[in-house]
């Protein structure tokens, strides 16, 4: 079936440039990849900030569960879906659409929030009473290299 469809849609688009020109196809062509972009995007990006949540030796549990998740998420979805899509038909037979384009929008909400919320959380300010000892005037040596470079600047001028 697979090969069928992809002859019959080199055929038809063959047709389509022929009647239309190169436009239709090539948006068609960019609004799959942009839907594939965004749909696959955000998948890494909730595993990096959750990995950097999880030590090193709790990694495989973390990843098992969004495993889990995933599947229990797929399955519960298609019965959640077919349940909006009969007590919505009445109402507007479309609404399931819109319904389904509000969960990855709330996701993405979500998903931005999380990511301010890491970024800002990173910054710590350590506050520090004790200055290092290096700033200590007794451990210092300051006036020693004052005169040391002053002794060097007055040799120098001496020879010019």
């Amino acid at each position: 079936m697979m090969g069928i469809g992809m002859s019959i849609s080199q055929i038809g688009v063959g047709y389509v440039i022929k009647f239309s020109g190169y436009t239709y196809p090539y948006l068609v062509a960019i609004g799959s990849s942009a839907i594939g972009v965004i749909r696959i995007l955000p998948i890494p990006i909730i595993k990096a900030i959750l990995s950097r949540m999880v030590l090193s030796d709790k990694q495989g549990a973390l990843f098992a569960n969004i495993y889990l998740l995933e599947a229990v998420c797929r399955l519960g979805g298609s019965t959640l879906f077919n349940n909006i899509y009969h007590h919505t038909r009445p109402i507007f037979k479309g609404m399931v659409f819109f319904v389904m384009a509000c969960f990855p929008l709330c996701a993405g909400i979500l998903l931005m929030c999380m990511t301010c919320k890491n970024t800002q959380s990173d910054k710590i300010e350590i506050k520090v009473e004790d200055p290092t000892v290096q700033n200590r005037k007794e451990n210092c040596r300051c006036e020693e290299n004052l005169k040391k470079a002053q002794k060097e600047d007055t040799n120098v001028i001496a020879k010019n």
